[in-house]
């Protein structure tokens, strides 16, 4: 798996080739895809690139991680966001799942990212 990036933002595996949109056809059926926030955590001043690569392959190596990386309709993405007043850089993952799975990994791990 390949980390595609610019420096704020980039996706986890390759990027996307066709747009997404709210309404896609997936095995001859309709579905909604949702965009849920998967993962969310704080990177403090002076951190290092692996911590923060460290802390995703964690997440992707937990049980939450590989049902999302296998059910996601396209590869995941994530976020930098530099927070000016406590120097720290905010990281999130986010999914794009079907309506059916969306509503699965709601129930199973709560929409609450950790």
């Amino acid at each position: 798996m390949s980390i595609t990036n610019t420096p704020w933002q980039g996706f986890l595996g390759d990027p996307p080739t066709k747009p997404l949109h709210k309404f896609m056809k997936f095995d001859n059926a309709v579905y909604e895809v949702h965009t849920p926030v998967v993962l969310r955590f704080i990177a403090p001043e002076g951190h290092l690139l692996t911590n923060v690569g460290e802390t995703i392959r964690a997440w992707i190596d937990s049980e939450e991680g590989k049902w999302v990386m296998s059910k996601s309709v396209q590869s995941l993405e994530w976020r930098r966001q530099t927070e000016p007043v406590t120097y720290s850089e905010h990281y999130i993952v986010r999914a794009f799942l079907k309506g059916p799975d969306y509503t699965f990994w709601t129930i199973k791990w709560g929409n609450q990212c950790r």
